[in-house]
């Protein structure tokens, strides 16, 4: 993923700069320079690709993989479930755990955007 990662940068550096997709310095902007601003794709592209083929696996780290994201998707379902069920707005639910993050330092989980 690393090596995918350092390629794609400059891939991606080029094809920003090609199609003209750039951050242009300005009063509330910190770069001098106009600046691509696809950096996060650069990123995200070789950590799917890298998911892709570690879900083609067919040993148990494959296996693990994809218990995880089943996990992940039945959390998401149970928890936008719940939601419907008692009409939450998504706001307040992500109001709460905000809230419950400052006061005791849990994580905010967002099941569902």
């Amino acid at each position: 993923a690393l090596l995918l990662a350092l390629l794609a940068t400059h891939l991606i550096i080029y094809l920003a700069r090609w199609l003209k997709i750039i951050d242009s310095p300005g009063v509330r902007k910190i770069h001098d320079a106009p600046v691509p601003r696809l950096g996060g794709l650069a990123l995200a592209l070789p950590a799917l690709v890298m998911s892709i083929c570690v879900l083609a696996l067919d040993n148990s780290i494959g296996q693990s993989f994809r218990g995880i994201g089943r996990q992940g998707n039945l959390a998401q379902r149970v928890g936008h479930s719940a939601r419907e069920a008692l009409s939450i707005p998504a706001r307040v639910v992500e109001a709460q755990a905000a809230v419950r993050h400052r006061l005791n330092r849990q994580p905010v989980l967002l099941l569902d955007e």
